[in-house]
């Protein structure tokens, strides 16, 4: 159920008759003619016909005229043709005060260039009191007067009329006529006595007269079912018998039903095109009741109760183009246009503005949704690559094949990450990095990617930051045979220098300072040994007799010796050898990253590596300096830091722009994450996935769901442990469990009804 404020939109301050314009105008408008039922203060007997417009846009009640003109005669009823191809704006056809028919072009109203009555026609012997367009037939005009008078017009010759019949006996006035809106030769008359009958334009006769059993009805008005060619309803004017009779002409012995919500008689009624189970009446109790003819509530079901007038309401009308606008006149002077859909029209106009600004004017509310509120055809893509459509044929699930290259990428990262196979995953790698020639930046970070999945992967790591022993040695080969002759003199000169008898040992015949020193070596005592040699700066002699004894002997020489060097090598020696990696990855200058990342892989242990590399890569971040992101990223897979990496190439691939860039943003995070996650299980490390991460992969897995690759999509998913999962996820688990246990061939349902009454029936109609 639906309820929907019932809003006064728009009103003229008029006693007349109303036509709206036809629903293929673009533009909706409302004509008016001086209704010949009243007469003002003044008992003036002028007339005239205006053309209103539906501004829409302004909060203001009143509507614009956009043409008028005098009429010699006043109008018992008004109605607008359809365009055609003598008439862009249709024809305006007024049934008259003194027995004429008369036919207007709005155009020529519009444009003033000649005079709009196209034809007048005179025939009747009475006043026309009804008038009815043929729905099906539009050329076809239907008009009743007194005295049993029934003419057919065709509005292409309308200087001629025919008749449905003889006239019925007794004879009696025409109060009301209306076409048959399913079959087009079939049209229904109605009198004050109660008599309604059915005429059959073929045979040129009426095929059955049906009147109340009980005598009771008086009656004002005929309405054709909308859908169904064989029902009708019959509204009665009797004050002592306000009701509405529904007759089913295929058992006419008595009415289907009854509607008896008014408290006096009914003066018109109009039955809605777009939904059958809206029936419109007014009447002498100046109210305008909307009710369904389909229930079965004793009385009948009341739908909505629109803004009351203050005296009679002689005339209601749908409008065409928007069912959700409704026409009124009463006669207390207003002409009033009412929105029963909380002042919004349903085809995208703006009227809920107006209506809003004199909620005033409100009435109840609709009790439930319009039919024309659903639609006749759509469609909706449904989990896993599938497509529900509905249509009056049915309800069709087809699967469809979307982003293949998503579906593509998918299975590919999903073998990878599936395969025990070295080989496998390397390859996905290298194909990775083919496949960004053109993006050095990314390439670069497969490229350590695919380091870390060999079994070397510290060396393969040293490769990746520039440090391969083969280049190495090539470059010392070069610098040796470069200075080959230097450093055979250096050597002949060192060696004539420090030249010694030969067999004499212990330095008996050298200086009493060898002497000293041999003696000190010879007794045990090093200390003393490793001072005289520190002492006469023999700092290669010292460390040699440091390291044979060892212990804080080493380690007070080796101390000596970085205090005396103070080269770049000694300084990087000290740090080896008193492992100061912490205060390096402090301290050094983020632009010698590389350097230092190599000195961790060479000689810290794994779990300081882990430490030591993830710290530099959150001093990158930090210094937000060129290409650190990439640097930082690098030391985070040195690092194993899977939350880290995640993390930092979100960054780098923000999931904004068009929804074609978030696709290849978040594609390349969840590759790139899932395969390092994948070389840190290689090495026994079983690392969870992040939350953030595993948001990403859900959202990864969703969009390879509905390419309708459910079990890639299913294996990708199960990379989240199940402790890992949330809420979404695991819904989204059970849905691919769902999907991958039903029928491989989705079935088409049956038939539905048909969504908007009659449209479809008519659109065949017109295709035969």
């Amino acid at each position: 159920a639906a309820s929907h404020a019932i809003m006064r939109i728009k009103q003229v301050q008029r006693t007349a008759n109303v036509a709206w314009s036809d629903a293929s105008l673009e533009r909706i408008m409302l004509a008016t003619g001086t209704d010949a039922q009243q007469l003002d203060a003044t008992f003036s007997t002028n007339a005239a016909l205006e053309v209103f417009t539906l501004n829409t846009e302004s909060s203001s009640l009143d509507m614009p005229v956009v043409a008028t003109i005098p009429s010699a005669q006043r109008f018992h009823q008004l109605s607008w043709s359809a365009p055609n191809e003598h008439a862009p704006y249709g024809w305006l056809l007024g049934g008259m005060d003194d027995g004429s028919v008369n036919m207007w072009s709005p155009d020529l109203m519009f444009s003033g260039r000649a005079n709009p009555l196209v034809c007048e026609t005179k025939h009747h012997s009475g006043p026309v009191r009804t008038i009815d367009l043929n729905p099906l037939q539009t050329n076809l005009l239907a008009s009743g007067s007194s005295n049993g008078e029934i003419f057919i017009w065709d509005l292409n010759n309308p200087t001629k009329h025919l008749t449905p019949g003889a006239k019925s006996t007794p004879v009696e006035d025409i109060s009301g006529v209306a076409w048959n809106r399913c079959v087009a030769y079939i049209l229904a008359t109605t009198t004050p006595g109660g008599r309604t009958t059915v005429w059959d334009l073929r045979t040129n006769k009426s095929v059955m007269v049906i009147h109340d059993p009980s005598g009771r009805m008086r009656c004002k008005s005929v309405a054709w079912h909308p859908e169904q060619a064989t029902q009708l309803a019959v509204a009665s004017e009797n004050d002592t018998a306000p009701i509405v009779q529904f007759w089913d002409l295929s058992s006419a012995h008595s009415p289907v039903k009854e509607i008896s919500q008014h408290s006096r008689g009914i003066l018109a009624m109009d039955w809605c095109s777009r939904d059958a189970n809206m029936l419109l009446t007014c009447g002498k109790d100046n109210r305008i009741l909307c009710c369904d003819p389909s229930s079965n509530v004793p009385g009948g079901e009341l739908v909505a109760e629109l803004p009351h007038a203050n005296n009679w309401v002689f005339e209601v009308k749908w409008c065409p183009r928007d069912p959700g606008l409704i026409a009124a006149s009463s006669f207390d002077g207003t002409v009033s246009v009412l929105s029963i859909t909380g002042g919004g029209s349903s085809n995208g106009d703006a009227t809920g503005m107006s209506a809003q600004r004199h909620n005033s004017n409100a009435g109840a509310s609709v009790t439930h949704a319009p039919k024309w509120f659903k639609r006749p055809v759509g469609a909706q893509f449904a989990f896993g690559g599938k497509l529900v459509t509905f249509s009056p044929n049915g309800v069709k699930v087809r699967a469809v094949a979307l982003n293949k290259e998503v579906a593509a990428s998918a299975r590919q990262l999903d073998e990878a990450l599936c395969a025990d196979e070295h080989q496998t995953v390397s390859e996905y790698c290298r194909t990775k990095i083919n496949e960004l020639a053109d993006n050095a930046a990314d390439q670069s970070v497969w490229r350590c990617l695919l380091a870390s999945f060999q079994p070397d992967s510290r060396r393969q790591l040293m490769k990746f930051l520039g440090y391969r022993e083969e280049d190495m040695r090539a470059q010392i080969a070069g610098a040796a045979l470069a200075g080959e002759a230097h450093d055979s003199t250096a050597a002949q000169l060192e060696n004539h220098s420090a030249a010694s008898v030969p067999g004499d040992v212990f330095g008996k015949a050298a200086s009493a300072q060898e002497q000293l020193l041999c003696n000190a070596i010879v007794s045990g005592n090093f200390d003393v040994a490793v001072d005289l040699c520190l002492g006469a700066n023999r700092i290669a002699d010292a460390l040699m007799l440091a390291i044979v004894h060892g212990g804080d002997l080493l380690t007070r020489v080796q101390a000596e010796y970085f205090a005396r060097k103070q080269s770049s090598l000694s300084q990087l020696l000290n740090m080896i050898i008193d492992h100061k990696w912490a205060d390096l990855a402090a301290s050094c200058k983020t632009e010698d990253w590389k350097e230092v990342l190599a000195l961790f892989l060479a000689y810290a242990d794994s779990e300081e590596v882990d430490r030591l590399a993830t710290h530099l890569g959150d001093r990158l971040v930090a210094s937000n300096g060129p290409h650190a992101s990439f640097a930082a990223t690098v030391c985070y897979i040195c690092a194993g830091n899977l939350e880290a990496f995640a993390r930092l190439t979100e960054q780098q691939h923000p999931l904004v722009g068009s929804q074609e860039q978030r696709v290849a943003r978040l594609q390349d995070i969840v590759q790139k994450c899932l395969l390092f996650r994948k070389a840190l299980a290689a090495k026994d490390r079983a690392i969870p996935l992040p939350p953030a991460l595993c948001s990403h992969v859900r959202q990864y897995v969703e969009l390879v769901a509905a390419t309708g690759s459910l079990e890639t999509a299913n294996n990708l998913l199960s990379v989240i442990e199940p402790n890992e999962m949330e809420a979404l996820s695991r819904m989204l688990m059970q849905r691919l469990a769902f999907a991958r246990s039903a029928e491989p061939a989705p079935k088409e349902a049956g038939p539905i009804p048909d969504p908007v009454p009659g449209y479809y029936q008519q659109q065949q109609q017109q295709q035969q």
